[in-house]
């Protein structure tokens, strides 16, 4: 009853954009970004900043404000002065898929944590490269079942930029 309220609120009162076919609103957003110069997300949410484009995030309650800043395709990784890993872009991304993300029950590559992350990700400068090493922990820690899982985890944390495309491995450098 709420919700249908508030849903016809939000319509008569807002530029609201509701999803037809399924996506949580982070994938709209991002999709609503991908391949603009000329947007800016605004949100807490951190998986966004994989997302190519401008940034902004309010400083929240012990949380600091971060932005605006532009995250190119590739991205990066940064240690803050608090100790935590701020990422950007596909670096993030492949970051992700080794750490995981507590927050939305993501667990990553069991066994491995922040510190191998970044050390396995600091000098990559190709998302191949990334791709070919994040996918090398996983086959080294699960074996047979690390198609299916890198699988899994790469679904969960992609944010989707185009329509219908879920994550795409990169494709093999000639």
């Amino acid at each position: 009853f709420h919700f249908y309220n508030l849903q016809a609120y939000m319509l008569a009162t807002y530029q609201c954009v509701i999803s037809q076919d399924g996506y949580e609103a982070d994938d709209e957003m991002s999709m609503a970004q991908f391949g603009r110069d000329d947007t800016i997300i605004c949100s807490r949410d951190k998986d966004l900043r994989i997302t190519p484009g401008w940034h902004y995030s309010w400083e929240c309650g012990g949380q600091y404000s971060i932005g605006p800043s532009y995250t190119g395709p590739l991205g990066s990784l940064e240690v803050r002065s608090d100790g935590k890993t701020l990422g950007y872009g596909l670096k993030f991304f492949y970051y992700q898929l080794i750490v995981g993300d507590t927050a939305d029950y993501i667990p990553g590559l069991p066994g491995r944590g922040d510190a191998f992350a970044r050390q396995l990700l600091e000098d990559a400068v190709t998302e191949r490269d990334m791709f070919e090493r994040v996918q090398a922990a996983y086959k080294e820690k699960l074996e047979d079942n690390a198609k299916t899982y890198f699988r899994e985890q790469a679904d969960l944390l992609w944010m989707t930029q185009i329509r219908g495309q879920r994550y795409v491995p990169p494709p093999k450098e000639s």
